[in-house]
């Protein structure tokens, strides 16, 4: 899913993570969001409902696919 914020036209990477098998806390997550660096895929946003079974993960998104398709191609 690639939501895109109409303002800019920047496009964005949403992670869907079923909550029952997120490994990560919160505070792990909310540390990730203030991560700056050209290495690092930023995250922008987190969408967590606690009625929704799933969290939600917007990020930057990038080109080429994934990263197992990246790894496939070497």
């Amino acid at each position: 899913m690639i939501p895109a914020d109409n303002d800019d036209d920047v496009y964005y990477a949403m992670k869907i993570i079923k909550r029952n098998k997120i490994s990560s806390s919160m505070a792990e997550l909310e540390a990730l969001k203030k991560l700056q660096h050209d290495n690092i895929i930023c995250l922008h946003e987190i969408i967590d409902d606690p009625s929704d079974p799933n969290m939600y993960l917007v990020m930057d998104q990038i080109e080429g696919g994934t990263i197992e398709d990246q790894i496939l191609k070497t």
